[in-house]
């Protein structure tokens, strides 16, 4: 049996052949750019182990990494090899009701409301992870396990359906948690939900430079659902 050394990877005379490439830090005789390379291929690793040739066991080491902190700069192109140390917030986009982003959605005592809203994520950190839909109303509605594809395209987003009724509103106006606001001249009452997405690295939109994951940020329908008591 012959030996496993670098001297197995001898370059053909006809060839052009790179250098041999050790696993990170973590051997006898280090390359970095191994590691490098690793990180342009997963964004996170879960564990990193050396074979313990005394032992004959696998060993912890050090180095793992997490998905990127930091987000691109607007220099850094969504394909460029210099994008392996930061990542593109998601976004959200055409959040509106009943299909329209101008004029508020009318419902007589109780109905339903089409929720709509596109998402946009770097190819590099599909799929979504997560959206959460706050109704306004105290309800919130959490996708959440699953893999999903964006949204993009405005003709085919994301669509969700809710019911809204008056005097259910009228109940919950004021408590914490809810936007609604009724009034008892005109008999109505307005709600207005909102939306926000996680993507496959845990970036929620309106994420920032070391703030990953807090996912603070909903977007809101740019209309109001309005229910009347008639």
């Amino acid at each position: 049996t012959v030996p496993f050394t670098t001297d197995n990877f001898a370059c053909p005379a006809t060839a052009t052949c790179t250098p041999f490439m050790t696993m990170g830090p973590f051997l006898p005789t280090p390359d970095p750019t191994a590691l490098k390379l690793l990180k342009s291929i997963f964004a996170q690793s879960y564990g990193i182990w050396r074979w313990n040739t005394t032992t004959s066991h696998y060993v912890p080491e050090v180095g793992d990494w997490t998905a990127p902190e930091t987000i691109c700069p607007s220099t850094i192109a969504p394909d460029s090899n210099a994008r392996m140390d930061c990542a593109y917030a998601p976004t959200v986009s055409n959040v509106s009701v009943n299909a329209t982003s101008t004029s508020d959605a009318k419902v007589y005592k109780s109905g339903f409301i089409n929720f709509t809203f596109n998402s946009s994520v770097d190819s590099q950190q599909l799929p979504l992870v997560e959206y959460v839909v706050d109704w306004g109303d105290g309800g919130m509605t959490t996708v959440s396990g699953v893999q999903i594809m964006d949204q993009p395209n405005k003709e085919h987003p994301h669509s969700l359906y809710r019911l809204y009724d008056y005097w259910n509103l009228k109940a919950l106006a004021g408590t914490p948690g809810t936007n609604i606001s009724c009034d008892p001249t005109t008999l109505e009452c307005t709600v207005k939900p909102s939306v926000r997405i996680k993507d496959n690295w845990g970036w929620c939109n309106g994420d920032t430079t070391g703030n990953r994951g807090v996912c603070s940020q909903f977007e809101t329908s740019t209309q109001k659902v309005v229910v009347t008591a008639n």
